[in-house]
This record gives C-alpha cells, sequence and structure tokens, in this order.
C-alpha cells in the first residue's frame, strides 16, 4: 500500500491528529509497538454498526497479542460516543474532521466515507494491508 509515505498534501495515517473523548489531540504513534486495526466508520453506516461488536470482540482477543483495534468516527462528538456507549465498545474512538476524508482517499478508499478498515504496524510505521468499500 502505497499510502505510507502519503501524497503530496495530504497527511498520512501516523501523522493525522484525531480528537479523544475528552477532546485530546492524539495521533496513532501512541500505539507504537503494536498492530492497530484502523476502521474508519459513522453511526448513519448500516454496515459499520454491525461490524463493531464483531471489532469488539477481536480487540478483546487479541489484545493480550499486542493488537489494538481504533475506531475513527466520521460523525459528531455526542452521536459518536452515545453510540459506542450502547454498544458497549471497549475500544479507543477517535473523532475525525473534514481532513479524515483527504485522508481515506489518500489511503486508497475512493468511496468514501465508509466502511474502510485498514493494518497498521506501528512498529515499522507502515502498512501492513488496507481494504474497504
Amino acid at each position: 500500500m502505497p499510502a505510507a509515505t502519503g501524497r503530496a498534501g495530504c497527511p498520512t495515517l501516523a501523522q493525522t491528529r484525531f480528537t479523544d473523548q475528552a477532546g485530546s489531540s492524539v495521533s496513532l504513534r501512541a500505539y507504537q509497538g503494536k498492530v492497530v486495526l484502523v476502521n474508519f466508520w459513522a453511526t448513519w453506516c448500516g454496515p459499520c454498526r454491525e461490524e463493531m461488536p464483531m471489532l469488539n470482540s477481536l480487540r478483546d482477543r487479541l489484545a493480550p497479542k499486542g493488537v489494538e483495534v481504533v475506531g475513527i468516527a466520521l460523525d459528531n462528538k455526542a452521536e459518536t460516543y452515545n453510540f459506542a456507549r450502547q454498544l458497549r465498545i471497549g475500544y479507543p474512538i477517535l473523532l475525525g474532521d473534514s481532513d479524515t476524508l483527504s485522508l481515506l482517499r489518500t489511503l486508497g478508499n475512493p468511496a468514501v466515507p465508509c466502511p474502510t478498515a485498514s493494518f497498521w504496524t506501528a512498529t515499522a510505521n507502515r502498512w501492513a494491508a488496507c481494504w474497504g468499500g
């Protein structure tokens, strides 16, 4: 996946800042040393809503092996965190912004905004795989 270096003018996933529930700016570099499954989603996306409980179970099983699931929402804060709370999602949920749509295109998802999931190897700061539709 050529997105490791990004296209001119577009941020790479590792460089992109997202907002956590507390309103702090964070990046995926916080997961250095882990394999990270990044799931871009929205509360209005039917397939996203269906896969989140499965991703939650996957995270529960693989977290002891150094795998993390991170959801990046393309929604407003209140809807995002209310929805995640209703589903009892235990993995980190971050908020994207208008630049996140450009990032998704850079990562190879021309059918933005959803669904997209990607594996990112934080130890090597590179992509292992990317898929979506």
